[in-house]
């Protein structure tokens, strides 16, 4: 099975095989690997459940799986009563069953963090962040950065921002110096969410846009990446089972080869042989030419 992105507003999660939606880690892993995907925006699995749990608001991050189909804004997305969809769209929360909201909530891959122990940015009503200096991990507390405690290690780590995954933002030619995961505010929380849940959508930004990642979501009608293996279809009648749909061949403009080696230099001479830079050369001998024109 082929990874790929495709591209559609949330719904289009449909379009891939169940239990390989990427989540935000496995995002990471990619975009690592492969550098021509970082000027994409992507929705992720990620699951942002919100409560209060003794007067104190709770974020959880549920993980979608085929055996644990854990994100209810997926499994509900087309429901004609209760669609997440509509609800994020019309009103910004989706308001999920409370059982099954409690379930997720208490899964063994659910990492469940109190928001106020998050050092959290900003004065906005309804969002806040979590900035993270990409030099070395450290979260911004005031106006200065600090050591991460070991409840923010494990949000950052659990949405991707991995060692090696930060190492490759201080590399790349978008001169970043500091990423953010949004989440919605712990006041916002506690009114909307005192007693009762809270789901939104997760996504991450594109490189250009400090590769920021969002735990607060609504936004689900924008046409976005969406990254896993393109769903196999069995055509009706007599025709051979498991025929699986080409997939549109994923297009890869100049720019975005450029961008990916300027990225990481290191990377790009390792892979250079006699015939690729005699190519190289061609190509800047001919961008210099027109220089003199």
């Amino acid at each position: 099975m082929t990874l790929e992105t495709i591209t559609g507003d949330l719904r289009a999660f449909a379009q891939l095989e169940p239990g390989t939606f990427q989540d935000f880690d496995e995002l990471s892993r990619d975009q690592i690997a492969y550098p021509c995907i970082l000027e994409r925006r992507f929705y992720v699995s990620t699951f942002p459940l919100y409560t209060a749990r003794g007067g104190e608001p709770v974020l959880a991050f549920a993980r979608h799986t085929k055996e644990h189909p854990n994100n209810l804004v997926l499994v509900h997305i087309d429901d004609p009563e209760n669609s997440s969809y509509d609800q994020l769209i019309k009103t910004g929360n989706f308001r999920p069953d409370p059982k099954e909201a409690q379930a997720v909530l208490e899964a063994a891959d659910t990492l469940q963090v109190e928001l106020r122990n998050l050092r959290l940015s900003g004065d906005d009503k309804v969002y806040r962040s979590l900035k993270i200096r990409i030099e070395d991990g450290f979260v911004k507390d005031g106006y200065e950065y600090q050591q991460p405690s070991e409840v923010e290690r494990e949000v950052i780590q659990r949405v991707g921002y991995t060692e090696e995954f930060l190492s490759m933002l201080q590399r790349s030619h978008f001169n970043i110096s500091e990423t953010r995961l949004y989440v919605l505010a712990p006041d916002y929380v506690a009114t909307e969410a005192g007693k009762t849940f809270v789901g939104r959508a997760a996504w991450r930004s594109s490189f250009s846009g400090y590769a920021g990642s969002s735990a607060g979501g609504r936004g689900v009608g924008i046409h976005d990446g969406l990254r896993g293996v393109r769903r196999v279809v069995v055509p009706a009648g007599d025709a051979p089972k498991n025929v699986e749909v080409p997939s549109a061949p994923l297009v890869i403009t100049p720019v975005q080869c450029y961008n990916a080696l300027l990225a990481d230099e290191k990377g790009a001479i390792a892979a250079l042989d006699d015939s690729r830079a005699a190519g190289l050369s061609r190509i800047l001998a001919g961008y210099l030419a027109t220089k003199v024109q």
